[in-house]
């Protein structure tokens, strides 16, 4: 009895393993989804950390190009 349950064991156990290792296209389309998920989080991260300080830059920038004269020919 004891051989038959090892053997059945091993059975579905092998045939589990095949199935598993059939199509791995799942996998990798779960990857890229989760480098995408990443990347989004990164960049809206980068976003909030730098808009402020990013925004003051353009101002001063805006506000000195603003005021500069341009000579007339």
């Amino acid at each position: 009895m004891l051989n038959a349950l090892m053997y059945m064991h091993t059975l579905l156990r092998e045939g589990l393993a095949k199935r598993l290792h059939l199509d791995d296209r799942g996998v990798t389309s779960v990857e890229y989804a989760l480098l995408v998920v990443l990347l989004v989080f990164v960049m809206g991260l980068g976003a909030v950390l730098l808009g402020g300080g990013l925004s003051t830059i353009f101002s001063k920038t805006g506000s000195t190009v603003g005021g500069a004269t341009v000579p007339s020919p």
